[in-house]
């Protein structure tokens, strides 16, 4: 199987032109699926009963917690959503339109 310009020995050709910075780059290793999954599954987990801990500290119910949580966040830029001023400019304009379609 040849392609243009591709005579099947790249690392040959990369590693004869007298440049030692050009080599090629090292295969990454290969993490199993299970276990990325079971990582990523355990972080949760542990952000999860720390949120829990401090909405308890806090005296407030986890989910509100994370709600606020989420919408700093969004506020912040980091993640993507209404921003708080949006929300509060929404509503202001649906209480007018409400009003204005009141009065015809």
């Amino acid at each position: 199987m040849s392609q243009a310009g591709f005579d099947g020995d790249f690392e040959r050709r990369i590693l004869s032109c007298g440049e030692e910075t050009l080599r090629p780059m090292p295969r990454r290793t290969q993490v199993p699926h299970r276990s990325c999954w079971s990582a990523v599954y355990g972080w949760s987990l542990s952000r999860v009963a720390r949120s829990r801990a401090v909405a308890r500290d806090l005296g407030i119910h986890s989910e509100a917690l994370r709600k606020r949580v989420r919408q700093a966040e969004i506020d912040a830029g980091a993640r993507g959503g209404v921003r708080s001023e949006e929300h509060e400019e929404i509503g202001r304009l649906r209480r007018e339109n409400y009003e204005l379609a009141a009065c015809e």
